[in-house]
């Protein structure tokens, strides 16, 4: 009898530690498929870089899979197409993810994944601290929500001053500002399983995380250049076909905003079949001339800096652009009768 027991105990428990490990394997094909968790720098210039771009996904999506149109690995744009863009050469590119699966528990909020963006920037060891190159950002849905969070803990938290002023441009892709009904109903469905998953709850229209972001954010973004793109065809969810984020919850309406539709349903404003693509040209030219913009600046500043050194050493050496004015010299330090 107890061996009987014993016997059915073990396997009890190897049925149990497959099925565990099974779970495990097919949690981690996943995330695998989804992309790596942290700030992954995809491309570095050999040559000065112009500027640091970073991508950073929404819910349920991935460093990798939410920039890649089907799973093909040659339509990861970030990787496989803006290096070899003339227009991105000079620019360092980096995807940015986190753990935002809404089919597990969690007790992660957009707050929680903002400061790990923030902190994940700063540390990065292919960006300068000290340097003024600027960074643009560019969110998807959550991810513009996750942004904006991170950029003004960037202008509050002591440490970040040089992160929030290199902070020049943001761009939100189909970004829910003011939240999202679907995340409602997203949170209906979810109630039928067991567990927490704050980071939904944020996205609920006019949550507390929404209204709390969009009273701070007014305060630091009127010097940024901001462009917001909405959706314009429905997504299927399985219980039905509508706009995801409406166009009224996805551009902020601010001075320094630009804003464009696509031609694309929510999950297709961030991946394109090819670079002939109608919506990834509008994102591609507005991320490009941005960039170009920073070009020019940092041009002009260098003409002024080394204008500036000359004047100086000029001062220094007493070197005049007026000849006459050497002659002058000269005279003054003629002795008399010579």
């Amino acid at each position: 009898m107890e061996r009987h027991m014993s016997n059915s105990s073990s396997l009890s428990r190897s049925f149990f530690s497959r099925t565990l490990t099974k779970r495990e394997e097919i949690a981690e094909a996943s995330q695998n498929a989804k992309g790596p968790l942290g700030l992954t720098t995809l491309y570095v210039p050999a040559a000065i870089t112009a500027a640091d771009l970073v991508f950073v996904h929404g819910l349920g999506g991935g460093s990798r899979s939410t920039w890649t149109k089907n799973g093909e690995p040659s339509s990861y744009w970030p990787e496989e197409w803006l290096p070899n863009d003339p227009g991105f050469r000079d620019v360092s590119i980096h995807s940015f993810g986190y753990d935002s699966n809404w089919d597990k528990e969690s007790s992660l909020n957009i707050h929680d994944f903002s400061k790990s963006l923030l902190a994940s920037i700063h540390d990065c060891p292919s960006m300068s601290r000290t340097s003024n190159i600027p960074l643009v950002l560019v969110g998807h849905s959550m991810g513009g929500l996750v942004i904006k969070r991170a950029y003004i803990l960037a202008q509050q938290k002591e440490g970040f001053a040089s992160t929030a002023r290199r902070i020049q441009a943001i761009f939100f892709l189909a970004t829910p500002h003011r939240g999202a009904d679907l995340a409602q109903l997203l949170t209906k469905i979810l109630n039928v399983a067991s567990g927490q998953r704050p980071f939904v709850a944020d996205l609920h229209r006019n949550s507390l995380a929404t209204q709390s972001i969009n009273d701070e954010f007014p305060q630091y973004s009127q010097d940024l250049q901001l462009f917001s793109f909405y959706e314009t065809l429905p997504t299927s969810y399985g219980v039905g076909k509508s706009l995801v984020v409406d166009k009224d919850l996805a551009i902020l309406n601010y001075v320094n905003e630009r804003t464009a539709y696509l031609n694309a349903n929510h999950r297709d404003v961030c991946k394109y079949a090819n670079q002939s693509d109608p919506n990834y040209k509008t994102v591609r030219n507005a991320l490009a001339s941005t960039i170009d913009s920073f070009r020019t600046r940092q041009t002009v500043s260098r003409r002024e800096l080394d204008r500036e050194q000359r004047r100086r050493l000029d001062t220094y050496l007493r070197i005049t652009d007026a000849p006459e004015d050497d002659f002058m010299d000269i005279d003054s330090m003629r002795t008399a009768g010579s």
